[in-house]
């Protein structure tokens, strides 16, 4: 009997491709193209063997429906495809419970590979690759506050005025986040934070 799969993010175009992909290797695509919206739900109705998410490498929106899947079906294994997925794209996949991270454009044969061997319970990080993903120290409450502040658009002196503190005070914390997350802007940390659940989106 062939595995079940769904599809979420994938236009229709692309979904018809992917549906053709899978099945050479007997796997059935069901529930058609899933929005991420949808997609606990389709889940729940339809109970599939492995899910596939199609994403942009700074989609917010895909790791959360990543993470809110294998948080509901911890048993359920979900594949990341990303366009050229960087270190980052495969750290956060880690973080939102994903098993794999394939850059989009893999050619058919390495997706179904990597979907059987998913299927089969393994996943397709390296052991340095789950390494890589944990933050050499957590974020601080502090910390967390200060960008989620910036996340919402507010300037280092308006930051400072509603934490009670210094501007200098609050860029030397937005450094040491940068440091932590692994990222040169606050933008990028916010976005990496997001993606990863330390701050609301």
């Amino acid at each position: 009997m062939s595995k079940r799969v769904i599809s979420i993010g994938e236009p229709d175009i692309a979904y018809l491709g992917v549906a053709r992909c899978l099945e050479a290797a007997d796997l059935e695509l069901v529930g058609g193209p899933v929005s991420a919206a949808g997609a606990l739900e389709a889940v729940g109705k339809l109970s599939p063997e492995l899910v596939l998410i199609r994403l942009i490498a700074s989609d917010v929106a895909g790791y959360q429906v990543c993470r809110d899947i294998t948080s509901a079906f911890p048993s359920l294994p979900v594949i990341l495809f990303v366009i050229d997925p960087d270190d980052k794209a495969v750290a956060d996949a880690i973080h939102a419970g994903a098993r794999a991270c394939l850059d989009a454009r893999r050619p058919c044969a390495d997706i179904q590979h990597a979907i059987l061997v998913v299927l089969s319970g393994g996943s397709l990080f390296t052991a340095e690759q789950f390494a890589a993903s944990q933050l050499a120290e957590p974020l601080t409450r502090r910390e967390i506050e200060v960008l989620e502040l910036a996340a919402w658009g507010l300037a280092l002196k308006e930051i400072a005025e509603e934490l009670g503190t210094s501007p200098g005070t609050v860029r030397n914390q937005l450094a040491a986040t940068r440091a932590k997350l692994g990222v040169r802007t606050t933008v990028e940390a916010v976005t990496r934070a997001q993606r990863r659940c330390l701050v609301r989106s």
